[in-house]
């Protein structure tokens, strides 16, 4: 992601692989690593209504076009020294929960619905927490 390696459609096509270039999460925009994480609908609600849930006030993604590392360094200078590894856990996993959704969409046509793919990201960093306190 952060080196542009990750293989989103753009990434694929040229490799000369025979896919759609269009993002499987919210079907309009052609998909690149930054669209994934930044621009596209689906990935923006599900960012949205995990800092809601959390009760986190991040800047919107949309005043950083295409950037992700600046949006994510002034989500970090929102929170003191303290609370910002966690967030980057948070953004990790995020990021992971997106990727693992576009990845079901494409090789196993499964839809989950924006409430869906919070629950499992939560869900992920609850499992990672508890295996860190064993």
């Amino acid at each position: 992601m952060i080196h542009r390696k990750i293989l989103t459609a753009d990434k694929l096509q040229l490799r000369g692989w025979d896919n759609s270039e269009i993002c499987p999460l919210c079907g309009i925009e052609p998909e690149t690593a930054n669209h994934l994480l930044m621009d596209c609908a689906f990935a923006r609600q599900v960012c949205c209504s995990m800092w809601n849930k959390l009760g986190l006030h991040m800047p919107s993604p949309s005043l950083f076009p295409g950037r992700v590392l600046d949006w994510w360094e002034a989500c970090r200078k929102e929170l003191v020294k303290e609370q910002r590894r966690n967030f980057d856990g948070l953004f990790i996993y995020t990021a992971w929960g997106i990727w693992l959704q576009r990845n079901g969409r494409i090789f196993n046509d499964i839809y989950n619905s924006v409430a869906q793919v919070v629950d499992f990201i939560i869900a992920l960093c609850k499992e990672f927490d508890e295996a860190l306190s064993s």
